[in-house]
């Protein structure tokens, strides 16, 4: 089964908003989702129901960290 495509999708498929939060390897902005097999998965912001679901650690960048 393929990965939900956007926030709808995502919450269709049991995945349930927790928190935002920022990541702790670049510094960004993340929403975290439970997935439906109970673990945490940290996606790039959706603000809208139709924004592509992204999960951030695909490109997440070390090198942003600390950088103004």
């Amino acid at each position: 089964m393929p990965f939900p495509k956007d926030l709808e999708a995502l919450e269709a498929a049991g995945y349930v908003f927790l928190k935002s939060e920022a990541c702790p390897v670049c510094g960004e902005i993340v929403e975290v989702f439970t997935t439906p097999g109970g673990r945490t998965l940290a996606m790039n912001p959706m603000c809208l129901q139709n924004r592509p679901a992204i999960r951030h650690y695909l490109f997440c960048d070390p090198i942003k960290k600390g950088t103004p």
